[in-house]
């Protein structure tokens, strides 16, 4: 029926939205991982030079 296909209509695109949103946010944990990863790469540079100095 027209209700029924309305309502798949509906599901269909709050689904969609909802798989935009989970892209989004995954995104944005991998550019924090990529951020994580070079905070501790320069961490370990810097107290390779501290030590160094020392």
């Amino acid at each position: 029926t027209s209700t029924e296909v309305r309502r798949l209509k509906f599901a269909v695109e709050n689904n969609r939205d909802q798989l935009t949103s989970v892209s989004e946010a995954l995104k944005q944990l991998s550019a924090l991982d990529t951020i994580s990863r070079t905070v501790a790469a320069l961490k370990c540079t810097i107290e390779r030079r501290i030590n160094n100095g020392s």
